[in-house]
């Protein structure tokens, strides 16, 4: 027997016995579309007949709502899709929506194909929507075949880190991370897992699994702001591992302190003539700064987006409580953003 297929046979069978066993880590995410909304626009898809004009349906639709899909939400879309081709195109238009699959969910869509090489081609779009990468490899009891298995492999030992609860997999070559560090981001709360984070905490860990995911031609900074606004570079780095080692240990010792400065923070990263795209996350409101009102801060942003015209993607990260926290108001600050750039907004608590 060949030994590459050997090896295979044998690390599929312990796949099979242990990977189950492991409870993948989760967040509550409290707004994307409704059911009704997704069954909504998935019927309008059906309607067409040509796949040109079935994707045109797609983009235009999910441009409505800066809101993420979850993992039944996504496969249902895809159910409006009859190729595999179609159904990868359809992966890679809303990926950025996409709020993360377990590897079971991921095998759900894999079982839409019927044939091996359209399963391959679903996960080769899918691939970095896995959030639990230690149960990957489960996938490949989803495939038939060894030849099929063998391949599913080579896709699947591309997927170095799980995909991030908050930022999700970072398609944009020029990007500034902005990090809430202010004394509510001290807040804790307890995983699905039974382990125990600070917001913060568990922000750095998300911002560890982005910027280790960054593609090599990348360009990348960060912005870490309480009453006063902290800088890893003054100028646009790319992401290289020492970089990337860097801006690790540039954090990791940053514990919460201070008041909330939005809008310097956001003045910070449009200073960068190269950013193309920030990821903005908060657990609070304007509270220091040159300016507190949040009218006024988001008109500045469209101001300054008239010559920039950068994408924004933001969350309220609001698990756990906090004494003074206002979450609907996070909530609406972080959506208004979002849509007036056309970002991508999450909400977990």
């Amino acid at each position: 027997m060949n030994k590459n297929l050997l090896i295979l046979l044998l690390f599929s069978f312990v796949v099979s016995s242990f990977g189950q066993t492991y409870n993948p880590l989760q967040v509550k995410y409290t707004e994307a579309w409704t059911d009704a909304e997704v069954n909504a626009m998935v019927a309008k898809i059906k309607v067409e007949t040509l796949r040109t004009t079935k994707m045109d349906v797609l983009i235009n639709e999910t441009k409505l709502k800066p809101e993420g899909f979850n993992a039944a939400q996504t496969a249902k879309i895809l159910t409006a899709f009859d190729f595999s081709r179609d159904k990868a195109e359809a992966i890679k238009t809303i990926d950025e929506k996409i709020l993360g699959m377990t590897t079971k969910e991921v095998i759900t869509v894999l079982n839409q194909a019927a044939f091996p090489s359209d399963k391959l081609a679903i996960l080769q779009e899918m691939r970095f929507c896995i959030t639990d990468d230690e149960n990957k490899y489960d996938i490949l009891n989803a495939i038939p075949a060894q030849k099929y298995k063998a391949e599913a492999k080579v896709i699947l030992d591309q997927v170095r880190k799980p995909r991030s609860f908050i930022y999700g997999t970072v398609r944009s070559k020029e990007v500034i991370f902005v990090v809430d560090l202010s004394g509510s981001m001290e807040a804790t709360f307890t995983a699905n897992t039974g382990k125990s984070y600070s917001r913060l905490d568990f922000v750095k860990m998300e911002l560890e699994k982005a910027i280790q995911s960054l593609e090599a031609d990348s360009y990348f900074n960060i912005i870490f702001f309480e009453s006063n606004i902290r800088i890893w570079k003054p100028a646009m780095q790319p992401a290289t591992e020492a970089n990337i080692n860097s801006a690790v240990s540039f954090f990791s010792s940053y514990a919460p302190a201070g008041a909330t400065n939005i809008y310097d923070a956001l003045e910070a990263a449009y200073a960068y003539n190269r950013a193309k795209t920030i990821y903005f996350l908060t657990d609070g409101m304007p509270t220091a700064g040159k300016k507190t009102d949040v009218e006024m801060i988001l008109k500045d942003v469209v101001r300054w987006n008239a010559t920039r015209n950068i994408v924004i993607h933001t969350t309220a990260f609001l698990s756990g409580d906090y004494l003074g926290d206002n979450k609907p108001q996070s909530r609406d600050l972080m959506k208004r953003l979002a849509i007036s750039t056309n970002g991508v907004y999450r909400s977990i608590e």
